[in-house]
């Protein structure tokens, strides 16, 4: 029997297999994820959802990774979510700055294998 608390995971990503791909990884250890495709639906969500962890890609279209970040360490009501980066951007200072505005970590997507990333979640959540 799990007796984790299951979690709120708010997974903001415009490639739909990147997506699904985290979905399923958090899904199957007993977190309830909602996926976004753009980080205005992501602000929306957090307007209606309580979440306890955001993973977040840096390049989409419109609302980027960078400005939402910005946007919720800025905000009263979202700057204690902690923000997990996981992007298929790898140039250091891309992830440098990642961390500089606010996100508890910077991972490059190809190098992280699907366990590795629950492993990083559990520890984020002290799960």
């Amino acid at each position: 029997m799990n007796t984790r608390i299951k979690r709120n995971i708010l997974v903001v990503d415009d490639n739909k297999n990147n997506r699904d791909v985290v979905s399923m990884t958090l899904e199957e250890a007993g977190h309830r994820v909602i996926a976004v495709a753009a980080g205005t639906h992501g602000l929306e969500k957090l307007k209606t959802e309580k979440i306890d962890l955001i993973i977040l890609e840096l390049v989409l279209a419109g609302l980027d990774g960078y400005g939402l970040l910005t946007m919720l360490k800025s905000d009263p009501l979202t700057k204690e979510i902690p923000v997990l980066v996981l992007t298929g951007r790898d140039s250091r200072g891309e992830v440098e700055e990642a961390i500089k505005l606010g996100a508890v970590d910077c991972i490059v997507r190809y190098r992280l294998p699907p366990a590795e990333l629950l492993k990083i979640v559990n520890i984020i959540l002290k799960g």
